[in-house]
């Protein structure tokens, strides 16, 4: 950290990202939807997912640190493996690429005011739980008021500490690339790595952590290009379900019943979804090992968007201002919030 006087708007989503969904390249404008007030409006990048002095906070009336100058510099560091994928739109999986690309997902998740809303969050529930018994949280030795600047501190010591051990997390995932179909978009929010899994939750615990079985991760590189990582185990289930569908597909080919089939329509029905199911494993599974983008259908795409509107504090991107998922969202989850989830 320095003691410097750094910029007064500083990103937590990065101008790099920011720029692969520009409406108005000349102007360095996107199209913004406010999940509070469930519209639209037009701004320059420079004032959105950004806050004044968001990397700072005061030692003293006389000192400022600055985290300002180590964010760019992790930008710039990660930028080479970000631009290659997005021009190349291909991911070529060689270990230094893949080590940025995780770092990227990584610092990206660490470094947003959501990520920081958590400290002031976890605060409020010791507070309920120590109320509770009887307790005032101010009462604890040591204690030290959250104010904004303690606030801050509190969350770039954090992301300074934690960058490094959440990337080689991610790092262990199987990494994919998604990209959107003709005339559709990914929306990119102020929270814009999103998490997601299938698997049931264990009984008390989460299953939202990032080394939990079965755990997606999903990040947007452009406004038609989208970065995954998948817990192993996924890609793995997908082999042995090809595995099985081919085995089902030779046994029915292959079964003398086959010739005095009493419903040959039905037959033909199981062999036309069996062939369905192989095609679309098989094509998963090669697009991941070269490293190309796999073809997001309409559903594909309502769930990714989905997960980035759920996971949003507050403003999302798109593009071509197509804010209709977002705005069907809102109204029917009116009490719904959003932000980071808890990571267990």
């Amino acid at each position: 950290m320095t003691q410097v006087q750094a910029a007064q708007n500083q990103h937590y989503v990065p101008k790099f990202l920011l720029r692969n969904f520009l409406v108005d390249p000349k102007k360095e404008q996107v199209h913004v939807f406010s999940k509070s007030s469930g519209r639209g409006f037009t701004t320059s990048i420079k004032n959105i997912m950004a806050e004044r002095r968001f990397h700072e906070f005061s030692i003293d009336e006389n000192y400022l640190a600055s985290f300002e100058e180590s964010v760019c510099r992790v930008e710039d560091m990660l930028l080479p493996a970000y631009r290659s994928v997005v021009e190349n739109r291909r991911f070529d999986g060689t270990p230094d690429q893949k080590a940025h690309l995780a770092m990227l997902m990584a610092f990206q998740f660490l470094r947003t005011r959501s990520q920081r809303d958590q400290f002031a969050h976890l605060e409020r529930q010791l507070a309920d739980r120590l109320n509770q018994r009887g307790v005032s949280i101010e009462d604890i030795e040591g204690y030290e008021p959250l104010t904004d600047d303690v606030l801050r501190e509190q969350h770039i010591r954090f992301m300074r500490d934690a960058a490094g051990e959440f990337a080689q997390i991610i790092g262990a995932k199987d990494f994919l690339l998604i990209k959107a179909p003709k005339g559709r978009q990914f929306y990119l929010s102020d929270n814009p790595v999103t998490i997601h899994n299938n698997q049931p939750q264990d009984g008390l615990r989460s299953n939202m952590g990032l080394s939990c079985e079965g755990i997606e991760i999903y990040m947007p590189l452009t406004s038609d290009l989208q970065l995954c990582a998948w817990c192993p185990s996924i890609l793995e289930n997908i082999k042995a379900r090809n595995v099985e569908s081919n085995r089902q597909l030779a046994t029915i080919i292959l079964s003398p019943a086959m010739v005095n089939v009493a419903n040959p329509t039905l037959l033909q029905e199981q062999l036309a979804q069996l062939r369905k199911y192989r095609a679309n494993f098989e094509n998963t599974l090669s697009r991941a090992a070269e490293g190309v983008p796999l073809s997001a259908s309409n559903e594909n795409m309502d769930f990714l968007n989905a997960l980035q509107i759920g996971q949003a504090r507050e403003h999302l991107i798109c593009q071509k201002a197509d804010f209709d998922l977002a705005k069907r969202f809102v109204a029917e989850n009116p009490n719904f919030t959003g932000g980071r989830i808890s990571i267990s």
